[in-house]
Formats: C-alpha cells, sequence, structure tokens
C-alpha cells in the first residue's frame, strides 16, 4: 500500500485543470532541471483514469472527490480531436492539440478502452457499494505510515531534529489509530493526535523546504485533509455515477476497429497514420494489443467462435486496482 500511495500522489499532484485532467507522460526531477512533459496519450490517460478509481477504492479519495477528477477528464476527452472515434497518440495538454505525427495506435485505443469499460463497470459497483470509513481510515493510515517514514531522519532537512522526532511520533501514532478494531475508537484516537499535528506544521510556515521537508509537508497536509473527509457525507447519487458511465461507455462505442482489422489476414494494424493517405501501418498480431480482448464483441465475431476475447468477471476483479498496486 506504500507503493499504491506513492503512486497515487503523481497523480494527485500533475492531474490539474491547467492540463485538462490529462495525466502527463512524466516528470524529470534532477539536479540539473526540473520539468513536466506537457504530453500526453490513450494509454497515460488510461492509467490517470484507472489510477483515480483505485484511489478511490483505496480510501485516498472521496466519491466526490473521484466523481469531480473523472468527470472533469472525460468532459476534455469529449472535446479532442478524434478519427472515427479513437483518439489521436499524442496531445499537448495545454492547449488539447494533436501532436505530430498525427496517427492511431490500435494498442493505445484497446488500452483507453480497456480503461473505459472498466470505469463504467466499476461506478455502476460503487452506486450499490458506497465507500466505508474502515477504506477511509486504511488511506489516511497510508498517509500517515509515509509520514512517519519521511520523519524518521534528519538527513536533507532543515527542520530541527525535536520537530522530526515529534512529527515522526504523531506519524506512528496515527498509523496505530487507524489500526483499532472499532472504527469510532479509531476516529476518536484520531481526533487526539490531530491538534498536536496541526501545532507542529507551523514550523515550515514561511521556511524554504528542502527535499525530505517537501515531503514530511505534503504527508501532512494529506493526513489534515484526510481527516476532515472522515465525517463528510457524500453529495453523490446513483443517478450521477451511471450518467458518467454511460459517457465513458459512449467514448467505447464511437471507436470503430473495422478500418483497423484485415479481414483476409485475421489480425489488426498496429494503427493508422493520418499523413500517409489514412493508408493502415504494419501488421501486427491481436495478441499484441489489449483491443484484442479486451472491449469490443464484434472483436470476437471476425476471429471466430472459437476465439473467447471478452474478459470474464470484470468487475468483481476490478482491474483498476492493478495500476496502483501492480504487485497485489
Amino acid at each position: 500500500r506504500r507503493t499504491a500511495r506513492r503512486t497515487w500522489r503523481y497523480f494527485e499532484t500533475f492531474l490539474t485543470e491547467a492540463d485538462g485532467w490529462l495525466a502527463p507522460d512524466n516528470f524529470q526531477d534532477t539536479e540539473q532541471t526540473t520539468r513536466l512533459a506537457r504530453r500526453t496519450s490513450p494509454t497515460n490517460i488510461g492509467m490517470g483514469l484507472l489510477s483515480t478509481m483505485a484511489a478511490y477504492d483505496l480510501g485516498y479519495l472521496s466519491v466526490d472527490g473521484m466523481l469531480r477528477m473523472l468527470d472533469a477528464t472525460t468532459r476534455t476527452l469529449e472535446s479532442l480531436e478524434r478519427y472515427n472515434g479513437h483518439f489521436l497518440n499524442w496531445y499537448d495538454t495545454a492547449t488539447r492539440a494533436p501532436l505530430r505525427p498525427r496517427y492511431i495506435s490500435t494498442v493505445d485505443s484497446g488500452n483507453l478502452a480497456g480503461a473505459l469499460i472498466a470505469l463504467a463497470a466499476g461506478l455502476r459497483e460503487i452506486a450499490g457499494r458506497p465507500q466505508t470509513l474502515s477504506q477511509r481510515l486504511a488511506g489516511l493510515g497510508d498517509a500517515a505510515d509515509l509520514l512517519a517514514t519521511a520523519a524518521a531522519s534528519t538527513q536533507g532537512s532543515a527542520l530541527p531534529p525535536q520537530t522530526l522526532n515529534h512529527l515522526n511520533r504523531l506519524g506512528r501514532g496515527l498509523a496505530a489509530a487507524t489500526l483499532l478494531e472499532d472504527p469510532h475508537d479509531a476516529v476518536a484516537a484520531i481526533d487526539n493526535l490531530v491538534p498536536p499535528l496541526i501545532a507542529a506544521a507551523t514550523v515550515w510556515d514561511g521556511a524554504e523546504l528542502r527535499d525530505r521537508d517537501v515531503d514530511v509537508a505534503y504527508w501532512t497536509r494529506v493526513i489534515l485533509d484526510g481527516v476532515r473527509q472522515l465525517s463528510i457525507d457524500s453529495s453523490v447519487t446513483a443517478d450521477q455515477l451511471e450518467r458518467l458511465a454511460a459517457r465513458m461507455s459512449a467514448l467505447v462505442e464511437a471507436m470503430r476497429f473495422d478500418f483497423l482489422y484485415d479481414r483476409r489476414r485475421r489480425i489488426f494494424s498496429i494503427g493508422l497514420s493520418l499523413l500517409s493517405s489514412l493508408r493502415p501501418m504494419k501488421i501486427v498480431t491481436c495478441l499484441v494489443s489489449v483491443v484484442s480482448g479486451v472491449f469490443k464483441h464484434r472483436c470476437r465475431r471476425m476471429h471466430g467462435p472459437h476465439t473467447d476475447l471478452a474478459p470474464r468477471n470484470l468487475t468483481a476483479r476490478k482491474p483498476w486496482m492493478l495500476i496502483l498496486l501492480p504487485f497485489r
């Protein structure tokens, strides 16, 4: 779960309105430069969407926060330039314009379509199984554990050692409190630890923070935000979740794959260049691409009755969880 929470930090930080709520391709942080790659692909977008739902399942994000982020990304997707329903392989996240060379990747389209199908199924499941207090406590516990880890050493920190020691103890105490058997006892124990955490957090007001201090401040803020979420009831309705699921399903249904499929050779092309008279790019086996199996029942018909291309029990397996917990 530590790995999951650190992974979500990337998306939590860089999924922003400035980039249309589209997941950027990468972030480079070196001694020489700090740079965000403001471009994205259908696969990146799918990973950002799935990570958002995984964050909800793990208790890092409320249902209101999840719906707000998923809806914002979906609105951007609905506005992007497409070809036969397919999203182009690269977009500038600042302008939302396609990048050159303009082409469609069968693999990337399959990745995004699969993500959208999983998300639609997940949204419908959430309508009948809302997030529990135990889920939110578990998410808070992960942040508290990471605060304790960040404050466990004075190396690379400008904060006084006694402050770091105090924050380490508070992090460990909060993490332990979230594990109490009765969730209401856990909330009461957490409430007792919040005031000293707020007081400790004032030490970096206006201070120049080093790398370790940035982590300490980040996890402290996450904990305080998470504590506030423990007592907030959701305002999201089943109808809102269903409408968003329907919009995601519509994006998948709009993707035509027949022009990418070679019926004679019974395989998909790797994609389509929009700069070369719309001729398909080189042929690859359908096994290379998620498009072969995740979504369209018509693909199964093209491949014949002996090939089962449809996933089984998609919702129960919660495939979006694989994004934040790849080794779970």
